[in-house]
């Protein structure tokens, strides 16, 4: 009996060892699908598999075939993100949005696009669109505001948007956890009320907003606040508490950025000691990652102006001494944006 492309993407188990996984993906890649549907599944699971080209290919199948809804194309701006065309990827994504406007979960990776290309007007003005969908709810629209606004050096905007977006709606007294729930809304109630006391031009006033906020484990939005912060004034524990908290995420292309933007701005204006978390953070995520002309260059770079450490140096001869074939960032699954991932029936429960 002819296996159907349900039974063949269930045969994908991305918990077993490598190579058998890649079996069944080549299995699944050499069928054809009977219809739109089954594109759009096999794309999804390929592109959960960083199989970003197979994925590509056949999202844009479903489209020809007369395919239109949401998932197609925002599944469509995740592959071609994950492939470095993300002029490409907007327009997919601005199709999805079109059609769903008020969903947070495309609207989020819209912006995340044009903010790459520096499209900040455009972020601003997709964020407008969205809170007139929902505006009692999306307040979290100002997290993001706050980010661009920052990126603009439009400093009091920036901070009174991230003001406005360390809010918790106040929870049911019949709802599961009570107690919890009214502790953590007091929590951020509290670190609302003295943000907003506080001078929205002075660069000490994000950071104690970021402090708190990663202190009450709502890390996302410390990153943000903090990394405007560093933009407003350099400094090398805020570079690091960034990079870090991308990698706890496990966006390593992030923090890679984040310890480069670091030792770009502070090279020469500190002490080499104060850069060498940065340098060990950027080398071994470059490592990681598959970069290892990268990692050699900020190893050996390090090491020149005595910001290296033992494991700088580890990853570092790693890198120059690397026998085995060269890592793919792509296949690898290190070139995926953030809101790649997600699963088919999450974006359709939107």
């Amino acid at each position: 009996m002819k296996k159907s492309i349900q039974e063949a993407i269930q045969e994908v188990d991305m918990d077993r060892e490598w190579d058998k996984n890649q079996d069944a993906l080549d299995r699944l890649e050499a069928m054809k699908p009977d219809d739109p549907a089954e594109y759009i599944a096999r794309a999804w699971c390929l592109a959960h598999s960083h199989r970003y080209p197979a994925a590509l290919a056949d999202f844009n199948a479903a489209i020809s075939k007369g395919y239109r809804d949401v998932k197609v194309y925002f599944g469509l701006g995740w592959a071609l993100s994950a492939l470095g065309k993300r002029e490409g990827a907007v327009g997919a994504l601005q199709k999805a949005v079109r059609l769903r406007p008020g969903s947070s979960m495309v609207v989020d990776a819209l912006c995340w696009e044009l903010e790459r290309l520096g499209r900040y007007e455009d972020v601003l003005g997709e964020l407008r669109r969205y809170a007139k969908h929902d505006p009692l709810r999306n307040y979290s629209i100002y997290q993001h505001w706050g980010r661009i606004r920052g990126k603009q050096k439009k400093w009091k905007s920036s901070y009174i948007s991230y003001v406005k977006c360390v809010r918790l709606n106040p929870p049911r007294r019949e709802s599961d956890n009570y107690a919890s729930m009214e502790k953590k809304y007091r929590q951020i109630a509290d670190i609302r009320r003295r943000a907003a006391k506080a001078d929205p031009e002075d660069v000490h006033s994000f950071v104690k907003l970021g402090q708190e906020l990663s202190a009450a484990e709502w890390h996302d939005q410390a990153i943000d606040v903090l990394g405007t912060a560093v933009l407003m004034r350099p400094d090398a524990n805020l570079y690091r508490y960034i990079g870090e908290a991308h990698e706890s995420y496990m966006h390593l292309t992030e923090a890679i950025d984040a310890y480069k933007e670091g030792i770009r701005m502070l090279s020469g204006t500190v002490r080499p000691a104060d850069l060498a978390p940065l340098y060990e953070g950027a080398v071994v995520n470059l490592f990681k990652c598959g970069y290892y002309e990268e990692a050699i260059r900020y190893g050996r770079e390090a090491i020149t102006l005595g910001a290296d450490g033992p494991k700088l140096s580890k990853y570092y001869s790693g890198a120059k001494d690397y026998s085995h074939p060269r890592i793919d960032p792509v296949l690898a699954g290190w070139t995926s944006p953030p809101y790649g991932g997600v699963l088919l029936d999450v974006l359709d429960e939107e």
